[in-house]
């Protein structure tokens, strides 16, 4: 069982500004729910009992947020600089136990998590992407289930990741001390055939990263987005 996850929570939110000047994306209300919180209570929802938080713009406004949590527990690293993703990850190398879910905090979505975590415990798999087809700027390329590159595209609808992700315990080796880039990282794992894919046919994700995915996120949040 996958019990513990990662909220990736440090950026600045560059191509939202200036509303993230006054506010962290993740702070951002849905429905009337911060995303932030919709994301804990999913991952609650499938059995995460401890989840790892980046903290370093806005930190202030999302501690005071979590300090409102009760279940699951919380545990934040509060970053001196930006460490990038994979630095952000690092943070918690010497408290994450197990396998673990990886999960950006400005992902909205209703995709099906047990079906990811059920297929990484399966496959005995060393990481495992969660991939759907949407319009990106990096497509994912697969050989049967096994990712053999990340090719950067003009945005167009290709199969994509939704910034969500199962990992092994020993990817966290690979992680350098310091900053690093996580798509960086996963470059290198590919390389040694160790990166799954897992391709959601149901449920739709949007990343909240700019002003159109934002509108698009509002009308998800209120039921009024149609199934991809």
């Amino acid at each position: 069982m996958i019990k513990e996850a990662v909220i990736l929570c440090a950026g600045r939110g560059e191509r939202l500004m200036p509303l993230t000047l006054e506010i962290h994306k993740a702070l951002i209300p849905f429905a009337g729910k911060p995303l932030l919180i919709r994301i804990i209570e999913n991952l609650k929802n499938f059995g995460i009992e401890r989840i790892y938080i980046n903290l370093y713009y806005h930190a202030d406004k999302i501690q005071g947020l979590l300090e409102t949590v009760k279940c699951p527990e919380i545990v934040t690293k509060m970053e001196e600089e930006l460490m990038g993703t994979g630095g952000g990850i690092a943070n918690f190398k010497r408290l994450i136990g197990g396998d673990f879910l990886l999960h950006n905090c400005d992902i909205l979505h209703n995709l099906e998590l047990k079906e990811l975590m059920d297929f990484h415990i399966k496959e005995k798999s060393f990481f495992t992407m969660a991939l759907k087809k949407a319009k990106t700027n990096a497509r994912i390329i697969l050989d049967g289930n096994r990712v053999v590159e990340i090719r950067d595209v003009v945005p167009e609808v290709c199969l994509c990741y939704t910034g969500i992700s199962v990992v092994s315990r020993d990817f966290l080796n690979y992680l350098p001390e310091g900053k690093s880039n996580l798509i960086d990282v996963l470059r290198k794992v590919i390389k040694e055939q160790k990166v799954m894919g897992y391709v959601f046919e149901k449920g739709r994700f949007i990343d909240i990263g700019t002003w159109d995915t934002l509108y698009k996120g509002y009308a998800f949040a209120d039921g009024l987005l149609p199934e991809e």
